[in-house]
């Protein structure tokens, strides 16, 4: 840096000074306003280089991340009916709207409605698998674990871990790593429960279970207690307490994350490293969080979306 910068800052800022000249430079953000949705982002779904986006005024938007280009593929309707979750499988889009399940037909462009089972609320899906074009499983927060297939709910799973599931991810053997809101982490297979972690230090409040792109490892986000490792079984703590995760995804082979209240967090290099409003990020708290080569998109409470990458200059795209 020689004599270091000139500015009202002292030399010895002349590093964080640097840093955060270098991140705006690789900041991107997008409105989506324009597009039928708020800016209240309620999940992100990644589907090869396509992004889906649902909000809260209960809309639906693609941004293919190939071409930059964005259209509003599901308007809000006259009474507010926030998205919550979205998954795709080949040929449809599921989404899980307050009322109804609702699918999108990427060949024909069509929506169709499914009802919920009685008294339930999409609001209260926390975590969907597809297995097939037809095929869902979902964790239903005090309900437990159910089967979506052809229109028909089946309760598959209410024992072991209890009602109170927050997260759910396939394990590459048949069965699934299940997050609980109450009960830690668990292993389910054909009906079988098996807990993570006891006897040892673990999570009992799980948010997100997130496996690694060859599926051998699993981020395991918490609320209030930190982020850890999944890896042949045991977990591993890669946070301190106090990290409310709201989604996570995975930087190659190192793990990232976004916080409730300080923003977006990866492990790099063995190095933790946090990308906040300080240090030029937009604010308002990060909703949901994905990452495509080498660019990190989270969707935020208020402020559209927003990206971070050392590859490429965003404004290119804005």
């Amino acid at each position: 840096m020689g004599n270091g910068l000139a500015g009202p800052w002292s030399s010895e800022d002349d590093q964080r000074k640097a840093r955060l000249l270098r991140q705006k430079l690789f900041l991107g953000v997008k409105s989506l306003s324009q597009f039928g949705a708020d800016d209240f982002v309620s999940c992100l779904l990644l589907d090869s280089d396509d992004l889906w986006v649902g909000t809260w005024n209960g809309a639906v938007v693609r941004w293919s991340l190939t071409t930059e280009t964005t259209e509003g593929i599901l308007a809000p309707g006259e009474i507010v009916a926030p998205i919550k979750l979205l998954t795709a499988t080949g040929w449809f889009l599921y989404a899980f709207q307050n009322q109804s399940l609702q699918r999108y037909s990427k060949v024909t462009g069509t929506w169709r409605s499914f009802p919920y089972p009685a008294g339930w609320t999409g609001l209260r899906v926390q975590s969907v698998v597809a297995d097939g074009e037809e095929s869902l499983w979902v964790a239903y927060l005090g309900e437990g674990l159910w089967h979506w297939e052809r229109g028909l709910w089946t309760l598959v799973d209410d024992g072991g871990g209890g009602p109170f599931l927050d997260a759910l991810s396939p394990d590459g053997q048949g069965g699934f790593w299940i997050g609980t809101k109450d009960r830690g982490l668990w292993s389910w297979k054909n009906g079988s429960w098996t807990p993570v972690g006891a006897g040892g230090p673990a999570p009992q409040d799980i948010s997100v279970v997130q496996p690694s792109p060859d599926g051998s490892r699993w981020i395991v986000g918490t609320w209030g207690e930190g982020v850890w490792l999944l890896s042949q079984g045991k977990l591993k703590p890669l946070s301190q307490k106090g990290d409310y995760v709201t989604g996570a995804a995975w930087n190659g082979d190192e793990p990232l994350w976004g916080s409730l209240d300080e923003g977006v967090v990866a492990v790099r290099n063995g190095e933790r490293e946090v990308l906040g409003p300080l240090d030029g990020l937009p604010p308002g708290g990060v909703s949901s969080l994905v990452s495509w080569q080498g660019r990190w998109i989270w969707g935020t409470t208020g402020q559209g979306l927003a990206w971070w990458s050392e590859h490429e200059n965003p404004s290119l795209f804005r």
